[in-house]
């Protein structure tokens, strides 16, 4: 029974106008990174040094001073909520819920409504970041080795290796396998829109009469982390900063699941009460 629901739900979702202007901004977003990129290639007065960055270096993970790569994670929420604060509040508004709900369990229709926007949100960030390292993959061929590969880097390596073990995410990968390190940072930076979908939904669930409230909510939430993350020194707690691969820009693994750990288990809790709820609480 589930099963058909999130199959339903599936089908729904891919007919939404919302899902596809999200992902057309997405990828658009990805297209201008690697124009971003290519004009300083030719514009930057060291323009060989910019050119033999590897393509992982150059891409919008590795690109953390890149205008292109702060306005995609810091629109990041907004892009994800658009299409998933729609997909329930439209139901809603034609009444469709109770009919939808009679042909199956309660708990049926809002898990696989759950399922669905998680998975969308997932899709909505991962997509542009894997365009737009495929993208630079075949722009900028010529190395595909981290920063302390010699081939590309001789004369010109100014991080020391203590730097990087000591500051990026997963040193190892860093060093020697740059594309899966890529790779499984847009994965960490998927769960956190999966994470965002799923708490737009739940917002929804509550606050379904008012869709610029759930908007507004998790757009908020994510710069009012930006703005407490200025003001520490210790450690990087804005969670669109595991995008980055860079050393100086990188996130602590440990401090990036704790934060998903409580985003994911307040989504669960507020879902669990809705369902128990089996009523609209506002």
């Amino acid at each position: 029974m589930l099963t058909r629901f999130v199959h339903n739900e599936f089908k729904k979702m891919l007919s939404r106008n919302e899902l596809m202007i999200a992902l057309t901004i997405g990828i658009g977003i990805a297209l201008l990174g690697l124009l971003e990129k290519t004009m300083d290639s030719y514009n930057n007065v060291f323009n060989l040094v910019t050119m033999i960055e590897s393509p992982t270096q150059s891409s919008m993970t590795g690109n953390d001073l890149g205008a292109v790569t702060a306005m995609f994670v810091i629109l990041l929420p907004l892009l994800v909520s658009f299409p998933c604060a729609w997909f329930y509040h439209k139901e809603m508004d034609m009444n469709l819920v109770p009919s939808l709900i009679s042909r199956g369990k309660y708990r049926n229709y809002y898990i696989s409504k759950a399922i669905v926007i998680c998975t969308t949100g997932f899709v909505l960030t991962v997509i542009p970041l894997i365009i737009n390292l495929l993208f630079h993959l075949v722009a900028y061929p010529f190395s595909a080795h981290g920063i302390f590969s010699e081939s590309a880097y001789k004369g010109f390596g100014t991080i020391s290796q203590a730097m990087v073990m000591n500051n990026v995410t997963f040193p190892l990968l860093y060093i020697n396998k740059p594309v899966i390190n890529a790779l499984v940072h847009i994965l960490l930076i998927g769960i956190f829109g999966a994470g965002m979908g799923i708490l737009t939904y739940a917002i929804t669930l509550y606050f379904r009469k008012n869709i610029v409230i759930t908007l507004a909510t998790t757009t908020v939430l994510g710069l009012l982390l930006l703005i407490i993350n200025s003001y520490t020194m210790t450690a990087t707690i804005w969670p669109q900063a595991i995008v980055y691969t860079s050393p100086l820009s990188s996130m602590k693994i440990s401090v990036f699941i704790t934060e998903m750990i409580i985003l994911f288990g307040l989504c669960i809790f507020m879902l669990v009460y809705k369902i128990s709820k089996q009523r609209d609480v506002l």
